[in-house]
């Protein structure tokens, strides 16, 4: 189901990008060779969408996130007429289950996936219809809700592409498809405490490797300034 997913969502975006560039293009602003420059502009966009979860394998077992929605937001700049500069953030609040192959017990937790990225988007081209591609690194917090789990922070990247659609100067919409990479390091891993006893088992990754997750998601984009 998620590759399924995934697949569908990629499909969706070649075809989009596909389109951008048989697109007869409105009448555009340029805003970034505006000759009366009273402020710098910037974008807010609010995201909404769905989650890949992912799975993990520990040395102890293997700790699989479910599918959910997620939602966040992006502030981007403008560097030149073909790149921005993006601070994003984006949460999922979903469950893990933990399957041990050990003699730790198997459970199953509440938490949260909080993604905080900067990153660079590149356009293809100028115009109302804006396909691009994105690159981004940051942090992940795996935020448990469970006492019986540790919160764990980790560094992550992102890759991704998607299209702006600007219906006036200052309203646009962006669908967006991401594949999302956070890196456990050698050695690192999770505090769980499944057994019942108040007593906590640290379980962790034999070689450093990625939990791979995707989203794809919808927003609204706002334009202030010229």
């Amino acid at each position: 189901m998620r590759k399924t997913l995934l697949t569908l969502c990629l499909l969706f975006l070649m075809f989009m990008t596909v389109t951008a560039q048989i697109y007869t293009e409105p009448t555009y602003v340029d805003h970034y060779k505006s000759s009366e420059k009273s402020s710098p502009s910037f974008e807010i966009t609010p995201l909404i969408g769905f989650q890949l979860g992912g799975k993990i394998k520990f040395i102890q077992g293997r700790l699989d996130i479910n599918d959910d929605m997620m939602y966040g937001g992006a502030i981007s700049m403008p560097l030149d007429e073909y790149g921005d500069v993006e601070f994003a953030y984006t949460r999922m609040d979903s469950r893990a289950n933990f399957r041990s192959t050990s003699d730790l017990r198997s459970g199953s937790f509440n938490l949260s996936v909080d993604y905080f990225q900067l990153g660079y988007l590149r356009y293809t081209q100028k115009g109302n219809l804006r396909p691009y591609g994105l690159i981004s690194a940051g942090a992940t917090l795996f935020n448990s809700k469970s006492d019986n789990v540790d919160d764990t922070m980790t560094f992550s990247m992102t890759l991704g592409g998607g299209i702006k659609y600007y219906i006036s100067d200052n309203l646009g919409i962006r669908l967006q498809g991401r594949l999302l990479l956070p890196m456990y390091f050698d050695g690192a891993g999770l505090m769980i405490g499944f057994n019942g006893s108040g007593s906590y088992s640290s379980v962790g990754v034999s070689s450093s490797q990625f939990l791979v997750q995707g989203d794809f998601s919808f927003g609204l984009v706002y334009r202030f300034g010229n």
